[in-house]
């Protein structure tokens, strides 16, 4: 099994109804909702011809509950004045920079 795999079912077993009990965090009325991640191992492979490593992550960490909306990230950069410059498009048919996207076109 994958890292993600084992990540993403890590994540499951936080929410309501799924098994463990939830520890739900939030920094301010207006903050996405997290939940805690305490420390833990799991196997990680590059590919499936590749033998898994195990990872360790040895402190406890926040993962947020849902993912982060458009309206979410808009707010994260108005307010940190990020700017997007650029973007790569990616396609089946083959790649191309656009240097006139990013994430808000």
């Amino acid at each position: 099994m994958t890292g993600a795999r084992v990540l993403f079912a890590t994540v499951l077993l936080a929410i309501p109804g799924m098994g463990a009990a939830e520890d739900v965090l939030q920094d301010c009325e207006d903050c996405p909702l997290m939940v805690r991640i305490d420390p833990g191992s799991f196997p990680r492979s590059v590919s499936m011809d590749v033998a898994p490593d195990e990872v360790t992550i040895d402190y406890t960490y926040a993962l947020g509950r849902c993912e982060v909306t458009v309206g979410e990230f808009r707010q994260f950069a108005e307010d940190t004045g990020l700017r997007s410059e650029g973007c790569t498009l990616y396609s089946t048919t083959g790649n191309r920079e656009s240097p006139e996207g990013g994430w808000s076109e």
